[in-house]
């Protein structure tokens, strides 16, 4: 055995023994435990005499049984989001390093790709592959600016960009860092997103997610869907003894595959994953955030990193689910054909949207109790020979319509029908796919 005294440029840091025969990599984990997980391995800068000690080669002792290595330190790479919180700092501090251990270098790549944006950890290779990226698109679009620009990625932005709460059932002060992040983001209200992570909670566990983000979701009548898939690891080693793929594609450095043409087989998510499907209201999510327009100049068609590993892990729709959302788009056209003609009857210059500005215009707007009596006499016509399929609690509209009812006196001829009508269908929708009250199940 060799005693190791290890220093800093001020004073002695901590001893360690170890092996004649270990490696950088072992002397550096035995600093990381004296030094009851502060110094960790991946910020170690280990220097024997006038020499580096590298991670993968046997340190050269030379035969002594006592020796003095200097150490300084770097950054801990990559890894911006780490925010200890009182009495559990010590053990958020171990998990932390013994999870550094295999996310070391991990992106942490947030793109959003229609404002040109991709928000980082400030890794040189995050900026080469999408600058060369940025260049391909140039190519494909002459006179475009193609250009992605380059930001640090923070707490806020890591809030606002994906939800959550409903991605992985976490507040975002729940989590203490952030090991390993991928995501492609729209940010416009109308679109879709996909994020997968691994994180390390308050409580020392470590949570994987993926999910898949449909906004505006024209499945649940303009409301959102999010598919995810969570698993919770009581250590990092337990994660990728359950799931070794996906802690291996999120573990690994960013390379120059990424911008290859997408080539995955899309993973199936069974036991021990748990999937969940919501549906939320995310339309306006990004509120009071966006690009400026002197900075970002928004160009259709920009794309982000088609082969990132993302794509593997984006969790499908569950046909348990999927069928009964696809049931209702079938009977969605009578309900629109049934509220179009009413609106065309009934309402100020057929939108339904109260007297206006023009107090004449109220002349053209029949009472409520009139407009809700038409709708319900055209939707019976038209729904008489459509069947739900599926075997659900919630069948019939006609409680629906009747609470409906009740929003607005009869003699009324200030109202927003359309809207009422469109807020009544997104609740009978969801109910009859999630049950009485819900916007989540559990596969």
């Amino acid at each position: 055995m060799v005693n190791v005294k290890v220093h800093t440029l001020e004073d002695e840091l901590c001893s360690v023994e170890v092996e004649a025969g270990c490696t950088g990599r072992q002397l550096k984990e035995a600093i990381e435990e004296a030094t009851n997980w502060v110094e960790l391995v991946c910020t170690q800068c280990l220097a024997l005499g006038v020499n580096a000690i590298r991670d993968d080669e046997v340190v050269d002792f030379n035969g002594e049984e006592t020796v003095f290595v200097m150490v300084t330190r770097r950054p801990l790479p990559a890894k911006i989001f780490y925010r200890p919180a009182g009495e559990a700092k010590e053990t958020q501090q171990k998990a932390l390093a013994l999870a550094m251990r295999r996310f070391a270098s991990s992106p942490v790549v947030l793109e959003v790709p229609w404002h040109g944006l991709v928000f980082g950890t400030g890794q040189e290779e995050v900026k080469a592959i999408y600058s060369e990226q940025s260049e391909h698109l140039r190519q494909e679009t002459p006179g475009k600016d193609m250009n992605f620009e380059h930001r640090a990625l923070d707490w806020e932005t890591f809030e606002i960009c994906l939800p959550w709460k409903y991605v992985a059932g976490v507040a975002t002060d729940d989590i203490v860092a952030v090991l390993a992040l991928q995501s492609t983001c729209m940010l416009i209200g109308d679109g879709h997103s996909s994020a997968a992570a691994v994180l390390l909670l308050k409580d020392g566990r470590f949570l994987a997610a993926t999910a898949r983000i449909d906004e505006a979701s024209g499945l649940v009548n303009y409301g959102s869907v999010i598919v995810s898939a969570t698993f919770y690891a009581d250590t990092c080693e337990m994660l990728f003894d359950a799931l070794p793929s996906f802690a291996q594609a999120m573990s690994e450095p960013m390379t120059r595959d990424w911008l290859k043409e997408y080539a995955f087989e899309i993973e199936e998510f069974s036991h021990p994953w748990s999937v969940q499907v919501h549906a939320v209201d995310l339309y306006g999510w990004t509120e009071g955030w966006w690009p400026s327009e002197d900075s970002i100049r928004l160009v259709v068609g920009r794309e982000g990193l088609p082969n990132m590993p993302l794509m593997k892990f984006r969790p499908a729709f569950p046909q348990s689910v999927l069928k009964p959302f696809c049931d209702l788009r079938g009977i969605r056209p009578a309900l629109q054909t049934a509220l179009h003609e009413v609106l065309s009857t009934c309402c100020t210059k057929g939108k339904g949207r109260g007297k206006g500005k023009d107090a004449d215009d109220a002349k053209d707007q029949r009472p409520f109790s009139e407009a809700i009596s038409l709708f319900k006499a055209k939707l019976e016509a038209k729904l008489s020979q459509i069947a739900l399929t599926q075997e659900k609690e919630v069948k019939s509209l006609e409680p629906y319509l009747d609470k409906l009812e009740q929003t607005e006196p009869p003699e009324s001829i200030d109202y927003d029908l359309q809207t009422r009508f469109e807020t009544c269908f997104h609740t009978w929708e969801t109910d009859v796919v999630f049950g009485l009250g819900r916007t989540s199940v559990e596969i």
